[in-house]
């Protein structure tokens, strides 16, 4: 089937289709025209699967008072009220998993926000003693040695005992 075939058939949008098959969510085919195949199976897997926050067209109507009137019996009411109860509690649990998503990731920047600091303050402290190590060397070899003592004549063997006995 087509993407937009598979679209209607899973009440939602062609692009959320065609999302979910670049994301690799649900597998489709292209064929040599360039054109996207999904099979029905593929299709089933991935509406089981679909996290209940997706956004469906039938998640987006309201039961109106057109459709409480069109009702052909009170069984088909109780019918209506307990699919919108199960999809309440479907939307709230998925409200809840995206709150503990949510407060997992300020954790997560928290965390790394000050490891990135502690990184940068050892980056700081490195750069500054090589500074100092740099200047260090820099002023070794810029500084003169200090002069050294002129060397004493070297005298030989004969010239040492002569002075020695005179």
């Amino acid at each position: 089937m087509t993407p937009d075939e598979a679209a209607q058939r899973a009440k939602t949008t062609r692009w959320s289709i065609m999302r979910a098959v670049k994301s690799h969510a649900l597998r489709g085919t292209q064929d040599n025209h360039k054109r996207w195949h999904i099979s029905p199976d593929d299709l089933a897997m991935w509406m089981a699967a679909r996290a209940p926050t997706e956004r469906t067209l039938s998640a987006h109507k309201s039961v109106t008072v057109e459709d409480v009137a069109g009702a052909q019996s009170a069984q088909e009411l109780v019918a209506q009220v307990e699919a919108l109860t199960i999809k309440l509690a479907s939307a709230e649990d998925a409200l809840g998993r995206e709150r503990e998503t949510v407060t997992d990731l300020r954790g997560r920047l928290d965390r790394s926000e000050a490891e990135r600091q502690g990184v940068q303050r050892e980056l700081q402290e490195a750069r500054r003693e090589a500074t100092e190590q740099m200047a260090t060397i820099l002023r070794q070899i810029v500084t003169p040695a200090p002069a050294l003592e002129p060397a004493q004549e070297q005298r030989g063997l004969w010239a040492r005992l002569r002075r020695i006995g005179a």
